[in-house]
């Protein structure tokens, strides 16, 4: 019965290839290259690739990002996902799971007649196993090699290059080859490419199913696509190939005895499609699984055709494969011609089979990009040139992966292109944290520079990959500047990076009062590289503003004292900068609530380079007279705290709280008060800022430690809370926001 099945599957791909002729070309059919670049979409959404390009390499869309030539980088792996289809290349995209890997690949022994005057692409002896195409660059045209080196190649130079056309280039090329890596993951997926079934077009049904549904059923498809699966642990297991990523299409290399199939995820796609499906020309022969006993009753479809389900031996299904119109005759006939694999059949396939290839692809993704690091940035050393060195806290924080003696290069982002690559060095990297020195002395990061982003680069073992790749990145500009008072009641400028750290101090200008009357009259707010400070003195009511360097704390430029246009009452801290002005808080102003007069505060709107006021307006409600203790803004939207109202007034109480005020009316929108238990009518809450997104709230406490808060204005949920060691006055978003 096997030679009766080899004669028909010989004279089937003679009269395919008599077709070809006509028609001009030659090729196998995996998926349709178009059904490729959707599974490989959904692949990179699946994928944590885009939170990776956020917080390490401060890509902020993600693979929605147009990186080149107005494409993004999701296109880009689309892109070289089609391309690994071109010819030859496809003749390297079979593997027989049950051979070892030297004999894996597609074989085809087929005599086709000289008189044909075109030879079938792939009957030679050159072909090679996927499994060995994605890993063995000698395997590849030189100029033309697609392989996981290469991808980790290119990644490492992008990310390491001064040159930002080239970092451009090699970033392309890097996700262009992970696009042709999980082609191959995909391939895995068909049972014709796992079954050595060398499937022509007009022959491969499998395939046009999967495609007519893409293009004409979107609802069919979806489904199908639906709740891609993967088991991560399966990258954690030994293989005997050099990257781990083989498990994902076998995980043994030798000749194997055909084990009972099985539906678990710790096996590669190889193994899974070849034990548990069928293809076209090898249904129920040449291979011992899946087998006839697996078979349940024949139950009859309203279409009249019986389907045979699959109840036992790994995967079931409810059409597992037709009978055809021979069936009766079978004794006669090769079994592929006694049973029908229709599309029917192939939705049940297709529904296993299409969530393992995205969920593998994605696994693939997210092992490349598995890497991370802790750090915090500890101190920046400056010259007039710029910055020249910087000193980071790192550590290996990937989850299982121990990592070893590597290199490490530190590189410098501004508004996302390359401006400072520091020195390279060697060190042992661990999962507990040391400080490295990067030095930037012979391309110093430029202090004008806005937006600074650092990257540090580490080659070296990570987990089972022996030369990997791991990233880490972190804001190098301080992420917030906090006015504060240290234990020996002495004020200084503390420039703080994630979770508090102190990673610049400034002095504070020579004519800046330094007396503790004063302590809670001054404000601190940035804009691009420059912090601006003010200061009001209590009784003279004298206000004045500095123009600061955020490296240095040199003064750019200040005002004179001028008299507070407000003169009753007293007033507060706070200083923001909102859509190219700073805004002043004062107190008070007389104001007519509920049928009597009070007084409210009122905002100075200021010209931030003549320092000249423009104009003043009231803070109010309508209802309450409302005391601002400090405010920030940012993006047009500015944020109060508020001291709530005198209780020795008639007027309902407001408790402490935050409100938006439009900068323009000084009219206040929603009110929310924050679960903070430093929240209170005492107002310990001495600074706001706003820097675009989130809330930041500086509070000293009565115990130990003093915090920043970061909060989210819009839910008011607590995003994380940062101990400081000193007394918190005044805060700002960093500079570049």
């Amino acid at each position: 019965m096997k030679k009766q099945g080899e004669i028909m599957r010989v004279w089937t791909m003679i009269m395919g290839t008599g077709l070809l002729v006509l028609c001009g070309s030659i090729e196998l059919y995996p998926y349709s290259v178009k059904t490729h670049r959707e599974l490989s979409r959904r692949a990179v959404l699946t994928s944590q690739l885009s939170d990776f390009l956020r917080d390490q390499l401060d890509i902020s869309e993600g693979v929605g990002s147009e990186i080149a030539l107005g494409t993004t980088i999701v296109e880009f792996v689309q892109a070289g996902s089609e391309n690994e289809d071109n010819t030859p290349r496809y003749c390297n995209h079979f593997h027989n799971p049950l051979l070892p890997w030297s004999e894996a690949q597609l074989l085809v022994d087929v005599p086709i007649p000289s008189r044909f005057p075109i030879q079938f692409a792939c009957v030679n002896t050159n072909n090679h196993s996927s499994l060995l195409w994605g890993q063995r660059p000698e395997l590849q045209p030189a100029g033309n090699s697609f392989v996981w080196q290469d991808a980790r190649r290119t990644f490492l130079e992008a990310l390491t290059t001064n040159d930002q056309v080239e970092r451009v280039e090699l970033l392309t090329r890097s996700f262009e080859t992970l696009g042709h890596l999980i082609h191959l993951v995909q391939d895995a997926a068909q049972p014709a490419h796992t079954r050595n079934d060398p499937h022509l077009p007009f022959f491969a049904p499998f395939e046009e199913f999967v495609e007519k549904v893409r293009k004409n059923d979107r609802d069919l498809f979806d489904s199908l696509t639906a709740n891609p699966s993967f088991d991560s642990s399966l990258l954690s297991l030994h293989s005997p190939a050099p990257i781990p990523i083989a498990n994902l299409i076998d995980r043994t290399d030798s000749r194997q005895q055909e084990a009972a199939p099985s539906a678990g995820f710790i096996q590669g796609l190889a193994e899974y499609s070849n034990a548990n499906f069928l293809s076209r020309d090898t249904v129920f022969e040449d291979f011992q699984f899946p087998r006839k006993e697996s078979l349940g009753e024949g139950v009859r479809a309203p279409n009249g055709r019986i389907y045979y389900p699959k109840i036992s031996e790994g995967e079931v299904m409810d059409h597992f494969v037709g009978r055809s119109f021979f069936y009766k005759l079978s004794f006669a006939f090769p079994p592929e011609l006694a049973y029908v694999l229709d599309d029917r059949v192939f939705e049940d396939y297709a529904s296993l089979l299409l969530p393992r290839a995205i969920g593998y692809s994605a696994g693939l993704l997210d092992y490349f990009f598995r890497g991370r690091m802790k750090l915090t940035v500890t101190d920046l050393e400056s010259t007039n040139g710029g910055i020249t060195a910087a000193r980071v806290t790192l550590a290996n924080r990937t989850p299982g992966q121990v990592s070893g003696i590597g290199t490490l290069v530190a590189t410098v982002l501004s508004e996302g292109k390359v401006v400072a690559v520091s020195q390279q060095q060697t060190v042992a990297l661990t999962d507990i944290e040391q400080e490295v020195a990067f030095d930037f002395s012979h391309n110093p990061i430029p202090v004008d520079a806005g937006d600074l982003f650092l990257t540090v680069v580490y080659r070296g073992p990570l987990g089972l990959e022996a030369d990997a790749v791991m990233v880490g990145g972190i804001e190098l500009f301080p992420s917030v500047f906090v006015l504060g008072l240290l234990s020996d009641r002495s004020f200084g400028l503390f420039g703080l990076g994630s979770g508090g750290t102190v990673i610049r101090t400034l002095p504070l200008p020579g004519d800046f009062p330094m007396t503790t009357s004063d302590l809670y009259h001054t404000g601190i707010t940035s804009s691009g590289n420059s912090l601006y400070l003010h200061q009001v003195t209590r009784f003279t009511r004298l206000l004045k503003v500095w123009e600061l360097s955020w490296l240095t704390g040199e003064v750019i430029r200040s005002s004179p004292r001028i008299p507070h246009p407000i003169e009753l009452g007293n007033f507060w801290s706070g200083l923001a900068f909102v859509d190219g002005y700073l805004y002043v808080p004062g107190c008070c102003v007389p104001i007519t609530l509920g049928g009597r007069e009070d007084h409210t505060h009122i905002l100075l709107k200021m010209d931030p380079v003549t320092f000249v006021i423009s104009d003043i307006c009231r803070v109010t409600n309508g209802t309450h007279r409302l005391a601002i203790r400090s405010f920030g803004g940012e993006n047009g939207r500015l944020f109060a705290h508020l001291n709530g109202s005198d209780p020795n007034f008639s007027l309902p109480l407001i408790p402490p709280s935050i409100v938006e005020i439009d900068p323009d009316s000084c009219e206040t929108g929603r009110f929310f008060d924050p679960d903070l238990d430093f929240f209170d009518h005492q107002g310990l809450v001495t600074g706001l800022a706003f820097d675009g997104t989130s809330l930041l709230v500086s509070a000293p406490r009565e115990e130990e430690p003093n915090l920043i808060v970061q909060m989210d204005p819009d839910t008011e949920e607590i995003v994380e809370e940062w101990p400081l060691d000193f007394r918190p006055l005044d805060i700002s978003a960093g500079p570049g926001q």
